[in-house]
């Protein structure tokens, strides 16, 4: 498909697009999201990541199947101003389209009531300032932001109760978490007035009391405030943990009818390895099992697969000749579809 092409389907209008793919079977979407973090940083980033962004980095056929390339916002609010033209640059040249990861409850980092959660604090919460920020850095660079990954707000604004020693989650009703919701994506769609949002859980939520409920207040309550449907709900599943296919089965099929009510355009899986995981090469291999596992055994077909990483391993984004590479996971998914 040219870049012409991929470019007119980003921005077929969301429920034309989830029953385009409905109805394609195996007519998924690659999205990529490398290991990125600020220099310094806590976090894991790839050691060859910007070299990604170099116009002769050997992924030439990687890039060719990727459709969205995912920012975390963690790492764009951290990056210096001349990394992130770089970034923007090359994903211009290459026809891609952005797409950033960021938490957009509205809770800042002082909260006074409730004492809880927090931007910068509890994963899952941002604040309208950053939204802006965000924002200018990529429109400084000369890009667009076409897609919002919400980052769990139901999971850590309703369910997670906070860490030993850490600071407590709200466990926030869904009429509570729609509202913290708003300001900051008003900025986005603000900024960007074509945005998609969507939104990315953990199946873990499928091990919660009343939680089939709490998912579908979720998704009516997001339609009904904007207007609009999720624009896709990406799964996180906790591969490392005993039974958790089951909930992630489980959690998907749910989802999945949603979808055919049109109150979410498509369904995203993250492809992963494992946080115990001790090389490239063993990484690279468990997500080729998650993938399998999901693909194969389970017989569920997503519409987006997401080829993404913020685990240890593996280190390298490229070459896309070399196994254990997150370019080559791609390039391994895209010839398992063909």
């Amino acid at each position: 498909m040219n870049a012409s092409c991929r470019r007119a389907l980003v921005f077929l209008p969301i429920l034309v697009f989830g029953a385009f793919l409905a109805g394609a079977g195996y007519a998924q979407e690659i999205w990529f999201a490398p290991p990125a973090a600020p220099l310094n940083s806590r976090l894991h980033r790839a050691v060859d990541l910007l070299d990604l962004f170099r116009g002769d980095a050997p992924w030439q056929e990687a890039s060719s199947h990727i459709r969205v390339f995912k920012l975390y916002a963690s790492y764009l609010s951290g990056a210096p101003q001349e990394e992130v033209d770089a970034i923007v640059s090359d994903l211009n040249r290459r026809h891609i389209p952005i797409a950033l990861e960021v938490g957009v409850m509205n809770i800042g980092t002082k909260p006074t009531y409730p004492p809880c959660g927090g931007f910068g604090l509890v994963e899952g919460y941002g604040i309208p300032q950053v939204a802006r920020t965000n924002s200018e850095k990529i429109k400084r660079a000369g890009g667009v932001i076409e897609f919002i990954a919400m980052d769990e707000p139901l999971w850590f604004g309703h369910y997670f109760k906070g860490k030993p020693g850490g600071q407590p989650g709200c466990q926030s009703s869904v009429e509570q978490i729609l509202e913290l919701i708003k300001a900051p994506l008003a900025v986005y769609r603000e900024e960007f007035p074509n945005i998609a949002v969507g939104d990315t859980e953990p199946t873990d939520i499928a091990e919660q009391l009343h939680w089939k409920e709490d998912v579908s207040s979720w998704v009516v309550g997001f339609r009904n405030q904007t207007g609009h449907a999720l624009a896709f709900m990406h799964l996180d599943i906790p591969f490392s943990r005993p039974g958790e296919g089951g909930f992630a089965v489980e959690y998907y099929r749910y989802v999945d009818g949603l979808k055919r009510q049109n109150l979410i355009g498509a369904i995203g899986v993250i492809y992963d390895g494992m946080p115990t995981d001790s090389s490239d090469e063993s990484w690279i291999q468990d997500a080729q099992e998650h993938i399998r596992f999901i693909e194969d055994r389970s017989g569920l077909h997503p519409d987006q697969a997401l080829i993404q990483s913020w685990q240890a391993f593996p280190q390298h984004v490229l070459p896309e000749s070399s196994p254990g590479s997150l370019t080559s996971l791609v390039n391994y998914y895209a010839r398992r579809t063909k």
